[in-house]
């Protein structure tokens, strides 16, 4: 039975069971989902063990990313060398190319820019794009994209095009091994430099680099406030914020001290003698396209819809109508959110004043008519700060409580100063919207502080000095377990990253129902599940092995599935008694076998609430 025929047999029970779990649970603690996750993922990691024994490696694979997609949920721990050495151990099956390339170090280098996919709305195919146009050295650069299944975007393909390189596509849906192997050839073959952007779960790159030889690897660090995969195999870690958090975290909290410093590369617009002209019809006419007021002080904000979803407090639309409400000729701008039910409250609490546009592929209307730029929270986004910057436009960073890296720091914004609080935050915009001269002022001294650091010559400083420090061939790098990231942090990315990510329960069956995966739940999963410390987790454990149960059971895998109900019994008897019933009714014949299977569970393990070794 396929995974879409099991979905279709039941489609009451698909639809209340697997939508069900994530529901419920708002009530965790940060300390509870830091170890419910720590929890699955360790179950993942020991079934990818158990997978590795008997040589399946793709398989193993598969645990890998579940485990790696997991452990990013929060940033407790940011590495893991229990799970950087099932990958090397992987990559040792897979063969290495017989002729290896000299690596040169004086231009022309062939550079290779590994992607896990690029998006039409920017992000890492941004950075990429951006790189290679900038690069005024005959270098080759061309990019490889691990699992693309959207259309490459035509102005990233062209920057390729013109330094002489290719766009390479692997099939997305190759196997994870496949795709490994053809890395390890490409970057054998045809590079001198390979430079990974790949997503934080990304398994792939690390099981095709994970031997000694090559051309070095650098990895850059665009995900710096979550755990990701790849630190046994980075020659150097390429921070792109340059600063002293950001280091921390790479060396005390990571185990790297294999730096090098690259800020993210932006295009900087040509002025013109006639700027302040250009600048005000600009802004005229921006304004009338977004329908707001000439005379209006008009904030902006650029970011993801999920970046603003409200925790500990922080509500950045709460804060917004909070100003509004001081100052009724103030608009806010949001490019990136959509009006959703919040943004559309906020929308109709202000007079129609806070204006939510969706995803906006270019932003230079938005720019034009913006009088000061904030930064959202409780997760900002930093190349969109930069890019307002860039243009003149004063940023408000958020309230301190709002630490980085969650928010945007770095060299560049070192004129930016952080408010001690939230009334603070409040006062400092609000002493913005009121003095167009300090808007002026610290709008020229960010704008020349970013070009300085992430455009033109001001970048390709640091571009050179990475590149004449590169190592002459790649090595492996053995892992110890770093220090675990200090509690506050940990809790603000935990409590944020319950909202906005998939339950891990939920994650684990959907995934492994999807790649045909047989999890084996072990007692050290069942421990951790059902101990006093995360009690919250109880009733999402049982009903993640019903799920195990019923799925195996319409495979007609009956041992199995017999096996998971009774653990369900065994820890939770009033949910079986209670849902499984009513589900159990609906399968017929099928149901009555298996109702009498369970009454044989409940009469021999009784109602047991807790764990019992």
């Amino acid at each position: 039975m396929t995974f879409n025929s099991f979905m279709g047999f039941w489609p009451e029970f698909a639809n209340k069971l697997f939508t069900g779990i994530s529901q419920e649970g708002t009530d965790f603690f940060p300390g509870d989902r830091i170890a419910l996750n720590q929890a699955v993922s360790g179950l993942c990691l020991r079934n990818a063990s158990l997978c590795i024994e008997r040589q399946a490696m793709e398989e193993a694979l598969q645990w890998d990313v579940l485990a790696a997609r997991i452990m990013a949920f929060d940033c407790a721990v940011l590495t893991s060398p229990e799970l950087e050495n099932q990958l090397l151990q992987i990559g040792t099956f897979i063969k290495t190319p017989v002729t290896k390339q000299t690596i040169s170090k004086i231009p022309p280098t062939r550079w290779l820019h590994v992607l896990t996919e690029v998006y039409p709305d920017g992000g890492h195919g941004n950075t990429v794009k951006r790189w290679i146009q900038l690069d005024h050295q005959e270098n080759t650069h061309s990019v490889v994209l691990l699992a693309q299944t959207k259309p490459v975007p035509e102005s990233l393909t062209d920057a390729v095009r013109t330094k002489g390189g290719a766009v390479i596509q692997m099939d997305p849906q190759g196997s994870l091994v496949a795709r490994a192997t053809s890395l390890r050839e490409l970057v054998w073959t045809q590079s001198d430099v390979v430079v990974l952007h790949i997503h934080p779960w990304d398994v792939i790159a690390t099981v095709a680099l994970g031997v000694t030889g090559g051309p070095p690897v650098l990895l850059l660090n665009h995900a710096a406030h979550i755990f990701w995969v790849g630190a046994s195999i980075a020659d150097v870690i390429i921070d792109i914020r340059n600063s002293a958090e950001e280091d921390e975290w790479t060396i005390k909290y990571r185990g790297i001290d294999r730096i090098r410093h690259l800020p993210i590369p932006l295009s900087e617009t040509p002025r013109s003698d006639n700027a302040p002209s250009i600048r005000s019809d600009a802004r005229s006419f921006a304004r009338k396209v977004l329908r707001v007021p000439e005379e209006a002080v008009v904030l902006l904000t650029v970011g993801h819809d999920y970046k603003y979803k409200p925790v500990q407090g922080l509500d950045f639309l709460k804060t917004i109508e909070t100003i509004l409400s001081a100052h009724p000729d103030v608009y806010l701008l949001a490019a990136g959110p959509s009006e959703s039910k919040r943004w559309k409250a906020a929308r109709e609490a202000t007079g129609g004043r806070v204006l939510a546009f969706g995803i906006q592929r270019d932003l230079e209307v938005f720019h034009a008519a913006a009088d000061v730029y904030l930064e959202g929270f409780p997760f900002g986004s930093t190349t969109s700060l930069l890019e307002s910057g860039l243009k003149g436009i004063p940023c408000v960073l958020p309230p301190k409580i709002c630490p980085p890296p969650f928010v945007t720091d770095g060299v560049s914004v070192e004129c930016l100063e952080q408010s001690s609080d939230m009334t603070d935050y409040i006062k400092r915009i609000l002493t913005l919207l009121v003095d167009k001269k300090e808007r002026q002022h610290q709008g020229k001294l960010l704008s020349e502080s970013i070009i300085n650091h992430h455009c033109g010559k001001g970048w390709l400083r640091y571009l050179e000095e990475l590149q004449n420090n590169l190592p002459c061939t790649h090595q492996v790098y053995p892992l110890s377990a770093p220090c675990p990231v200090p509690e506050y942090f940990a809790d603000y990315w935990s409590e944020f990253s319950s909202v906005i990510n998939e339950d891990p329960f939920d994650l684990i069956v959907n995934q492994s129902i999807a790649l045909s995966l047989k999890p084996v739940i072990d007692e050290d999963f069942l421990k951790s599940v059902f101990s006093k410390k995360v009690k919250v987790a109880h009733n999402k454990a049982s009903k993640l092995l019903v799920k195990l149960g019923d799925y195996n059971y319409l495979m007609h895998d009956y041992p199995l599935a017999l096996k998971y109900y009774r653990y369900a019994v065994r820890y939770n008897p009033f949910l079986m008694s209670t849902l499984l019933k009513g589900i159990l009714l609906r399968m017929g014949h099928i149901g009555i076998k298996v109702r009498n299977d369970i009454r044989k569970v409940k009469n021999h393990f009784g109602v047991i609430h807790s764990y019992i070794p």
